[in-house]
C-alpha cells in the first residue's frame, strides 16, 4: 500500500525451512552446517533437505491432532528451526529505511541479514520488528535468515532464556533449567510468558511478516520491541451516551531522519462503516528536528536484568533482588509526537 507511512508488502512467499531437531541453539546451528562448514545464515551455505514453505508456517501443528494434548501442548515437538529467504529491494526504495515487522512467533527470533546478526527477540507473544537498514544492499539480493525455537517450560529438560543485554553475550546461549541441570555459567532469566497454559508451543513463524520502506520523515510503527516506537494512538473521552457524542484524540509519532527540520501536522479522516466521511480534522503543526539515522539496539532485554559474575569473566548472573532493576523503559527513541482532536463529535454507538 502507498500511504504517508511509505510502502509495505507481506513477505510470505519464497521461504525455505529446516527443522533442526536439536537444541540449544548453538548445537542446532552446528548440527546443520553444510559440507564446507557454512552456517545456515551465511550466503555460501548450501541447503540440503530444506523444504519450500509459505508464511505463516508451523512445523508441529499436527502434533495437536495426532497426540492427546497434555498441559496445553506439551505433546508438541519443541526444537530449534531455521528459515531462509531472499529480499530484493525495488530500485524506487534506494536509501529508504527498511523495517521487518513480525506479528509474533513462538518463542524466539534470531534474525540474520547477509550473514550478520541484525537483532533478536526473546519474549514469544507480542509483535516485534527490526530495522535492517544498516545490513541490506540496495543493488543486490539480500539473504534473510531466521533461527527460532519453541521450547517451553513444562515437560522439557531445559529451555532457552533471555540473553543478557551485554556486548559480549552470545544471543541464545543462556538456558533455564527444568528437568535437567544446565551449566552454571549458562543459567539465565526465563521468559515471562513462556507457559504452555498461556500459549501452546506452536513452532515456527506462525504469524504474518511485513517489510516496510520508510522515507526520511515517516510515521513510526507500533512496535516497541525492538524498534522502540509506539506509532499511532486513537482514543475517546467525555462520552455522552444520551446524545451519542464523544471527544476524539489522536497522538502519532513521527521521526525525521533527514538533514533539516520539517514542519508536520496530522490530518485525520474519520469514516463510517460504509466508507463515507464522518469528520475531517487537523492537528496543530509541530517542528520535527532531524535525528540522523536512528538504529535500534539488537535487543531491548533490560540491561540491568543481569549482573557480571565476579568468578567467571564474561558471564552474567540473573538479578535475584527484584528491587534492584530500574523501572521498565517505555520512552520512544528519536521521535516527535503530533496531536489532533475534535470535541463533541457525533458518533454511531
Amino acid at each position: 500500500m502507498s500511504t504517508l507511512q511509505g510502502e509495505s508488502f507481506y513477505f510470505h512467499h519464497g521461504w525455505h525451512f529446516l527443522r533442526a531437531d536439536a537444541f540449544p541453539m548453538a548445537k542446532a546451528v552446528d548440527a546443520h552446517r553444510d559440507a564446507e562448514g557454512h552456517a545456515f545464515y551465511e550466503a555460501g551455505y548450501r541447503e540440503t533437505g530444506w523444504q519450500p514453505v509459505t508464511l505463516p508456517h508451523t512445523f508441529n501443528d499436527e502434533d495437536l491432532f495426532r497426540d492427546r494434548i497434555q498441559d496445553g501442548g506439551s505433546g508438541q515437538r519443541r526444537t530449534a528451526a531455521f528459515y531462509r529467504n531472499i529480499l530484493t529491494i525495488p530500485a524506487r526504495h534506494k536509501n529508504h529505511k527498511v523495517l521487518l515487522a513480525f506479528e509474533g512467533l513462538r518463542q524466539t527470533c534470531y534474525l540474520y541479514v547477509n550473514g550478520t546478526l541484525a537483532g533478536y527477540y526473546e519474549a514469544g507473544v507480542a509483535p516485534f520488528g527490526f530495522d535492517i537498514t544498516p545490513y541490506v544492499r540496495y543493488d543486490a539480493p539480500n539473504l534473510i535468515a531466521i533461527a527460532t525455537d519453541n521450547t517451553a517450560t513444562r515437560n522439557a529438560p531445559f529451555c532457552i532464556a533471555e540473553t543478557p543485554n551485554k556486548p559480549d553475550a552470545v544471543p541464545g546461549s543462556y538456558l533455564f533449567p527444568q528437568e535437567q541441570a544446565v551449566p552454571a555459567d549458562r543459567v539465565g532469566v526465563p521468559f515471562f510468558w513462556n507457559c504452555n497454559d498461556f500459549n501452546p508451543s506452536v513452532g515456527g513463524i506462525t504469524r504474518p511478516v511485513q517489510v516496510f520502506f520508510k522515507p526520511d520523515v515517516y510515521l513510526t510503527l507500533p512496535l516497541y520491541s525492538n524498534l522502540q516506537t509506539k506509532g499511532l494512538y486513537v482514543y475517546g473521552r467525555n462520552f455522552d451516551l444520551d446524545n451519542a457524542t464523544a471527544d476524539i484524540r489522536v497522538e502519532a509519532e513521527i521521526r525525521n531522519e533527514g538533514k533539516v527540520p520539517v514542519s508536520a501536522q496530522l490530518r485525520i479522516t474519520l469514516r463510517r462503516p460504509d466508507g463515507s466521511v464522518a469528520a475531517i480534522f487537523d492537528g496543530a503543526p509541530a517542528t520535527a528536528a532531524p535525528t540522523g539515522r536512528a538504529v535500534p539496539p539488537l535487543s531491548i532485554t533490560p540491561a540491568d536484568a543481569y549482573i557480571p559474575d565476579e568468578a567467571v569473566p564474561g558471564h552474567y548472573c540473573p538479578v535475584e533482588d527484584e528491587s534492584l532493576p530500574a523501572p521498565t523503559a517505555t520512552d520512544s527513541m528519536a521521535v516527535t509526537v503530533l496531536h489532533a482532536g475534535v470535541d463533541t463529535l457525533p458518533l454511531r454507538f
